[in-house]
Formats: structure tokens, sequence, C-alpha cells
């Protein structure tokens, strides 16, 4: 089911995304200043000449709706060319195919900040798997819009927005798909957010799940005890949960 986008965008301030402030430029500076007076790991061949040199045809096997592969021939650092093999979406409308919702709940009961992730059975890995709120991007459509949509009808929330990725790839080894990770304030005291119901298409079963940030690591870390049944674990909710807890990473790290 689709819900209308205006309806949905009407809550709280436009979708806007949220300029570097001035520490935060200060710091990707100096971050940016250590890189470039830091050894590389090795000089043995400077690793930028490397070009694609052309791509054949997307071939969809019969019966193929969303994917296709395309071999392409580039040529490497030596000079060499070599073929690669690459999956594609047929499916994308504009500059990126997808979006990924991350959603911060705010004003529930506890007043803790908390986020929603969302199972479904990926028949790929044959397993159901933890994942944020994503989707594809319609025609026409901004990351904000079908971030909004998306939430909407996974999850039955409703969200705004207030800071969006650029673009970034998902499996670059084995594909060109990309996305934009969305942001979103999902304040559980408005109406609309008390009692929420997912719009989900017949061929989709999705169950959600709200989790206190502060213990999402350890709810991906032993899934059967947060969620009552092992899961699988989408690497990008992982790695924001460990970013979350990054200073006990460094003091792992500071130990080994």
């Amino acid at each position: 089911t689709r819900t209308p986008r205006a309806s949905l965008i009407a809550h709280g301030p436009a979708p806007r995304r949220v300029a570097m402030d001035n520490e935060a430029a200060a710091g990707s500076a100096q971050i940016a200043s250590n890189t470039a007076d830091s050894a590389p790991v090795s000089d043995a061949r400077p690793c930028s000449s490397a070009r694609l040199v052309s791509q054949g045809e997307l071939l969809c096997p019969d019966g193929f709706k969303w994917i296709g592969l395309r071999k392409l021939e580039y040529e490497d650092e030596g000079g060499v060319q070599r073929s690669w093999e690459s999956v594609e979406r047929t499916t994308r409308k504009g500059d990126i195919d997808g979006v990924e919702i991350v959603p911060v709940l705010v004003n529930g009961p506890s007043k803790r900040p908390e986020t929603v992730l969302v199972s479904q059975f990926r028949p790929p890995v044959g397993d159901y798997v933890l994942e944020f709120p994503a989707g594809l991007v319609d025609a026409g459509e901004s990351a904000e819009e079908a971030a909004v949509r998306e939430l909407k009808e996974e999850c039955g929330l409703v969200g705004r927005p207030f800071m969006v990725s650029p673009i970034v790839l998902e499996a670059p080894g084995m594909s060109n798909a990309n996305m934009r990770s969305v942001y979103m304030r999902v304040d559980m005291s408005l109406p609309e957010n008390i009692n929420p119901v997912s719009e989900n298409d017949d061929s989709e079963c999705i169950t959600t799940h709200r989790v206190f940030l502060d213990e999402l690591e350890s709810a991906l870390l032993d899934t059967k005890k947060a969620f009552g049944r092992p899961m699988a674990v989408d690497a990008r909710i992982f790695a924001l949960a460990a970013g979350l807890n990054f200073q006990r990473t460094l003091d792992l790290a500071n130990e080994s």
C-alpha cells in the first residue's frame, strides 16, 4: 500500500541536510592532515591509474526482473587488461537504487533514545535478517521522500529526516548498487506514532523491533536473547552499534 507522500512530509520542518559546524569541520581537517602526513602501507606501486575500459550488455536471464549480470573490462595499474563480473539492479530510476533509514525514536515512555529494526526472510542467505528499514527509490522521489514513505510502509511510523548521507556503495566488489542513508527523528509522543501499523505488500512479511540505542550492540551479539530467535545481522547495523560504543572498541584495541 502506498501512502500519499504529501501527508507524511507535512510533520515538522521540511527535510534538510545538516551542514557541518565549525568544530566538526576543524576535526575533519585535522583527520585529513594526519592522514596525509602518515606513511603509506606500501609505495611499491601507486594505486591510482586503473580505469574502466568497457561494459558489456546487461544480461537478464528469462524470468529475471530485479537484477542483471554485466561483464566489465578494465585496465589495472600495470596496464594489464582484465575482466570483472558485476551484478546490477534493473530498477534504478535516478542517481541511487535505494535508501536505508536510521530511525531515532524520541519521547517514548522511557525517555531513552531508541531505534527500530526490521527482520524478514532473505532467500540469498536462507535466513531471517535484522536490518534497518530500507527500500528502492521510486521515479521522481528524493531520498528523503523515499525514506518517509518506506518507514511508514514497513514500520507504520511517521518521521522527519534530519540528515542524509552522501551516495554510498553496498558491495562494490560485486555490484554497482548504491544508496543513501537517511537519519530520521521519530517523535513517539505524536498521535500517529502511538499505535503504528505497517502497510506491507502481500508478498512481504516484516517484523519490527524497537531497541534502546545503548543496548543495540548487546542485542546484536545475542539475537536469540534479544529477539526470541537467532537471526543474521546486516553489517550496517553492527557498524552503527560498534560506532556508538567506539570508546570501548578503542580500549579493547589498546589492551590487545
